[in-house]
């Protein structure tokens, strides 16, 4: 089971005192408070000894101050001293020795790529490489409060337990090493929504400026099980206008999104599943493989998200890009095609040139693949036939 840096210092940290880390850190923290069942709150004034470091019914240590009504484990804790959690996270994994103090991803810097060194590119839904390397976890900026609590909690139950993976893996055909390593990488999580467990996916906006394009994360796209008499799966954003007040664009799902102003290839699947899967049958991701530079493998969620990619992504379009479609064999994958202003044409009025591929009689790439198990000769012969090969790199 993949471990993560965060959880790596966590557990170090529960081994320095009889109190799950929260000594040691209050000591560092806040200088002569100590933590107890009922004592003083060590970050504010507080006469009336309303704070309380305790051990629950899971045997997780926690914090709760019942003046202001904060609570949470040692993260938490770690950002009463007035940090974010990104900086309390890593301010935990530093002083664990678990990174290195002042290290961010030097194998993905400018630096790197200014100098036109071999290096691995990050992928940017997550933050995460998967070529081999894993970087820091990534703090969730742009979603806060219960979106994010429900998403790092979602992932952890994932990670928690191989028969949820080895379920993943089933439902999708990937081998159950895939899997694994896509949750130990924050990649997939399955928060509550309605009091149900979904499978989700991260949400993010390009923002910047031309050159230096950067992505925010917004919220995440919950599956929800189809209802009865339902064939299909119904998804959700994670805000949205309905429930929470604040909506979430039906952005695409993009793999390799550091390259995408400078991309040579887009190619775009209907939905995040098969952008996964076709990353992965062409051996683009995987353990001891490079993510070949130039590509973006983009997959749309729902009807609305072609519009939305191209609004968002219309400044960062890159110049000379080669695009491939592997629509659905369904309405929606038939809507790409129909119509004088269809997706496929407007692609077509910004791409060098533009070839689409189905997988007969499947419906999908992710069913093909299911069926099929098609070699990295085979999808790269696929590439090929459009004129549209690409160098897959094997780490040595």
């Amino acid at each position: 089971m993949s471990v993560t840096p965060l959880q790596k210092a966590l557990a170090w940290f529960g081994e320095r005192d009889e109190m799950g880390g929260f000594l040691t850190v209050g000591k560092e923290l806040f200088a002569g408070w100590e933590p107890k069942r009922c004592c003083r709150a060590p970050h504010r004034e507080d006469r009336e000894a309303s704070f309380s470091v305790y051990r629950n019914e899971r045997e997780e240590w926690r914090f709760k101050d019942f003046g202001t009504d904060e609570q949470g484990g040692l993260v938490g804790f770690v950002m009463l001293a007035g940090m974010e959690e990104k900086q309390a996270s890593r301010w935990l994994m530093e002083k664990a020795g678990v990174i290195v103090r002042g290290s961010a991803r030097a194998f993905a810097s400018n630096g790197a790529r200014n100098r036109g060194e071999r290096k691995m590119v990050v992928w940017e839904p997550h933050g995460i490489c998967l070529g081999g390397l894993a970087a820091e976890p990534e703090t969730l900026l742009g979603i806060t409060g219960e979106a994010l609590d429900e998403w790092i909690e979602g992932n952890h139950f994932l990670a928690a337990s191989r028969d949820r993976i080895d379920a993943l893996a089933r439902f999708r055909g990937w081998p159950v090493e895939w899997a694994e390593r896509l949750v130990g990488n924050h990649a997939i999580s399955m928060p509550h929504y309605h009091g149900k467990r979904t499978v989700a996916f991260l949400v993010e906006a390009p923002e910047g400026e031309r050159g230096s394009m950067t992505a925010r994360k917004l919220g995440y796209h919950c599956r929800l099980k189809p209802r009865r008499g339902q064939v299909k799966a119904g998804w959700r954003f994670v805000p949205n206008a309905t429930e929470h007040g604040q909506s979430t664009p039906a952005l695409p799902y993009v793999i390799g999104g550091s390259q995408f102003e400078s991309a040579k290839l887009l190619v775009i699947t209907g939905g995040q599943w098969d952008a996964l899967t076709f990353a992965f049958a062409a051996g683009w991701l995987g353990k001891g493989r490079h993510w070949p530079a130039g590509v973006c493998v983009i997959g749309i969620r729902g009807d609305a998200s072609s519009n939305v990619f191209l609004r968002y992504n219309a400044r960062f379009w890159p110049p000379a890009a080669n695009c491939l479609i592997l629509p659905d064999l369904d309405l929606s994958g038939m809507k790409w095609f129909l119509g004088p202003n269809s997706f496929s044409k407007r692609l077509s009025a910004r791409c060098l040139q533009v070839a689409a591929e189905t997988f007969s009689p499947h419906k999908d790439i992710n069913d093909y693949y299911r069926a099929v198990r098609p070699t990295l000769e085979q999808i790269a012969e696929m590439l090929a036939s459009h004129g549209m090969a690409v160098e897959t790199e094997v780490a040595i």
